[in-house]
């Protein structure tokens, strides 16, 4: 009897754990699916175990959200930490083989060790933002800019954690965003930094029409090159 009192007992637990997360999981897929009927994006819902993400062309612009989750240990305890990710394209070509992100305390370390990042020249932006990857003339000179440098600085005040890479911007935020109109307001906010950053380039490197979320993001997987993580600035936008 005590064995079989165990089993049950263990199996609440287990179906109450999976019924909970499943009822998580279906709130956010139905304020998503709004979001993105709203905006006339695609949505996918992702089952129990999948990825829940928006993605398709809003504005001219390819853009694509989705939920990561990541493990952190601290001694014999782990937390699960979930982000939501905003991605939109940048039209200029030559940013495709650049990456710039916030310079964090990794960043730093390698920097130290030898990392090969790349300097502008500007001593303030060099110290607060990782340069990486092909660097043409054009990208070299856009970043000398006090237009280019106010965007990304504007990109790393308004969200923190954010890179530019591959012809994207992508920004997150440290929750798993529930709220349809909520999750509208952080696309369109990063469509308009994108926006912004491709009329700051266009005098330096001649810009031309943005993607669309057909060839930018091919119905796969998304992307999972990480994002650097940073403190003190993931409280909500709103």
């Amino acid at each position: 009897m005590e064995d079989m009192g165990f089993f049950i007992i263990f199996g609440v637990i287990f179906i109450g754990f999976f019924g909970f997360r499943f009822y998580q999981k279906q709130m956010i897929a139905e304020a998503w699916e709004e979001a993105a009927q709203s905006m006339g994006l695609r949505f996918n819902k992702g089952g129990l175990f999948g990825k829940t993400k928006i993605l398709g062309n809003y504005r001219g612009r390819a853009v694509e959200a989705w939920i990561r989750s990541e493990q952190r240990r601290s001694g014999q305890h782990s937390t699960t930490i979930h982000y939501t990710v905003f991605q939109a394209g940048l039209s200029n070509p030559d940013w495709m083989g650049v990456k710039i992100s916030r310079r964090g305390f990794g960043a730093k370390v390698a920097s130290f060790f030898g990392g090969q990042d790349i300097e502008i020249g500007d001593s303030s932006f060099d110290k607060a933002y990782r340069i990486q990857g092909d660097l043409t003339e054009n990208a070299k000179s856009a970043l000398m800019r006090s237009e280019v440098q106010s965007e990304i600085r504007g990109l790393s005040s308004a969200f923190g954690s954010f890179v530019l890479e591959g012809g994207t911007v992508r920004v997150e935020n440290q929750e798993r965003v529930r709220d349809a109109s909520r999750l509208q307001r952080y696309i369109e906010r990063v469509v308009d930094r994108a926006a912004n950053l491709d009329s700051a380039l266009s005098e330096s490197g001649g810009a031309r029409e943005a993607r669309s979320g057909e060839d930018l993001f091919p119905a796969v997987e998304p992307s999972r090159v990480p994002i650097p993580q940073e403190t003190g600035n993931n409280e909500p936008l709103w």
